[in-house]
């Protein structure tokens, strides 16, 4: 049995905190005191060399950047205190706005201060930081596409991803990136729904497009992300995998296994498709991350439908 007070609830002889404060509805600069989670931890130098301690904070609503200066009598060592990326933290600091943007500074001269809450005080569910859509229905918007193709080894390799039940729900929970653009829970689905919608439309356009290919690659093009994050806690770190390949390395690599296991799998088309995969972050000389510089009219297309999904919608979220 629980009741509420005071803004605890008492359940199982413990007290929980209950958040009533989200990042969504910090909207005016003054002083708060809310709970967060730790998603990023960066200590870093001003110009006359002293430290200071930059973070990302969240909650299921959205992320906030936060600064939180030392002083003479707690230097950054004794702040951090044991604080890892994952961990909740009840803050009391000041909302100002900094490009355009709200954010937290934290000084510990006024008495504000970052605590690490014990994870018996929260509701974990408060502060995984998610996509405000139904994910099923994101899935079943894209199987819709998937049920579209007609080409008969395509079609029995996207299958072979999206109708196994554990990378299924792997995709279906994976975030699309750390920071910059989709970087909740169920990110990576609507991230690549999202670019899907765009290469169709785009494709529709253009004469002599291979449709199939076109929808394929752009659902196959970041599953290999499913490897590169670690995401249980609350913040979004890399897998070890992800630390030593990046997420084109380990697509290319899944996609290969998958197509080995395809009898007479024609090998024009594995490498059409694995060109779009290995350049969907555009030339090699970008720097951006793509092993190879797309070769074809659906791998260009490809990369621009990517580029401008992640761009719209890091913005969209400043």
């Amino acid at each position: 049995m629980c009741w509420i007070a005071d803004y605890f609830i008492l359940c199982n002889q413990s007290y929980i905190m209950v958040k009533t404060l989200y990042v969504k509805d910090i909207g005016s600069e003054k002083p708060v005191e809310m709970q967060l989670a730790v998603y990023s931890i960066r200590v870093k130098k001003t110009r006359n060399g002293d430290h200071f301690i930059q973070f990302v904070l969240g909650d299921r609503t959205g992320t906030i950047n936060a600064n939180h200066w030392t002083s003479k009598t707690k230097k950054t060592h004794q702040i951090l205190d044991g604080l890892t990326e994952g961990d909740v933290v009840e803050v009391k600091g000041s909302v100002g706005r900094f490009n355009n943007e709200y954010n937290l500074t934290v000084s510990p001269n006024k008495g504000e201060y970052v605590r690490r809450i014990d994870t018996a005080e929260y509701d974990e569910s408060d502060f995984k930081y998610a996509v405000d859509r139904d994910r099923d229905k994101l899935f079943a918007e894209l199987k819709e596409y998937m049920d579209q193709v007609t080409d008969t080894f395509l079609k029995t390799l996207v299958e072979s991803f999206l109708c196994d039940p554990e990378l299924k729900q792997s995709f279906i929970n994976c975030p699309a990136a750390q920071r910059k653009h989709h970087n909740y829970l169920g990110g990576l689905m609507e991230h690549t729904l999202g670019v899907l919608k765009l290469c169709d439309c785009m494709q529709a356009y253009y004469k002599g497009i291979d449709r199939d290919l076109v929808i394929v690659g752009a659902i196959l093009h970041d599953l290999g992300k499913i490897y590169t994050y670690e995401y249980e806690r609350m913040a979004i770190s890399w897998t070890e995998e992800g630390t030593h390949l990046n997420h084109i390395i380990s697509c290319d690599q899944l996609i290969s296994e998958h197509i080995k296991e395809i009898n007479n799998f024609p090998k024009d088309l594995e490498l059409k498709l694995r060109n779009m995969l290995l350049s969907h972050h555009g030339e090699v000389s970008n720097g951006w991350g793509s092993a190879v510089n797309p070769q074809t009219p659906e791998a260009v297309l490809l990369h621009y439908a990517d580029l401008l999904d992640s761009r719209v919608k890091g913005r969209l979220d400043e």
